[in-house]
């Protein structure tokens, strides 16, 4: 059997107009916005400045009370011997996580200098906020190998990439808090 109920008004007891919370939505958990964004753009780090990786979101917070669940993934692939290799996620100008590898081998068995070096970040964040935020990565090296470098999302075919095509995802969930 299936019902159906149909009103022109909804009010609480007291006779307001009920807010999302007294109708049971965006309660504590709750996803209120997704926003994703994509990039083909590459990048190859080969010294020991920031670079941004691409890949960037700009979400508004419907809520100051709301965390932002932030998910990165890129691919990447390690050449020569790298001494480090860091990256930091931002909110705005501000770093809000960073995480460092050190003394990264790239050509383990000797007969390649190419080695898998992908980028996979999550983080649950608490802007505090209602206004605009641009989430973005940023990544860098150290190395005293002169041909040692980090390619980020590279398309190229040759057998210094990681394939074609290549795609940077960062996707930002609203949760309610």
């Amino acid at each position: 059997m299936t019902s159906i109920i149909k009103v022109d008004q909804i009010q609480t007891a007291a006779g307001a107009a009920p807010t999302s919370a007294d109708l049971g939505i965006n309660v504590t958990g709750s996803v209120i916005q997704v926003i994703q964004g994509t990039s083909t753009n590459s990048l190859n780090v080969i010294n020991t400045n920031l670079a941004d990786s691409p890949g960037t979101v700009t979400i508004t917070p419907k809520s100051s009370t709301s965390k932002m669940l932030v998910q990165y993934n890129v691919g990447g692939i390690a050449r020569g011997t790298l001494d480090s290799m860091g990256l930091r996620l931002m909110r705005n100008d501000t770093e809000i996580l960073s995480r460092r590898r050190h003394a990264y081998q790239a050509a383990p068995n000797g007969n390649s200098n190419i080695n898998p070096c992908p980028i996979t970040v999550n983080f649950l964040d608490q802007p505090n906020t209602t206004e605009p935020i641009t989430y973005k990565v940023q990544v860098q090296i150290e190395t005293t190998d002169g041909t040692a470098g980090w390619q980020i999302n590279t398309t190229s075919s040759s057998n210094t990439s990681i394939g074609t095509p290549a795609v940077a995802t960062m996707i930002v969930m609203e949760i309610a808090g």
